[in-house]
């Protein structure tokens, strides 16, 4: 896995996330597909649970924290189950 990849996607997110108003929205599905996408890559797995303790670490005041399971819920509706 290219940590140095994966620290500058997941990095920038707070950053991007600021940049944008209450009725505007970052392009979430298209970065959390591409995260997906470059763990499944360079490890050969999918990482739900270290993937869903980062992006809850990301917004830790969230009411709703996402779960290994509804990642893999999101993985399939999204097509990403190879």
């Amino acid at each position: 896995m290219d940590l140095h990849l994966l620290a500058d996607l997941l990095g920038n997110i707070p950053k991007r996330l600021k940049q944008f108003g209450p009725r505007q929205r970052p392009d979430y599905t298209r970065r959390l597909t591409a995260i997906c996408k470059h763990i499944r890559e360079r490890s050969g797995q999918w990482h739900d649970t270290h993937v869903v303790t980062i992006l809850n670490d990301l917004a830790p005041d969230s009411a709703d924290p996402m779960t290994a399971v509804a990642l893999k819920e999101w993985r399939k509706r999204h097509g990403l189950t190879q």
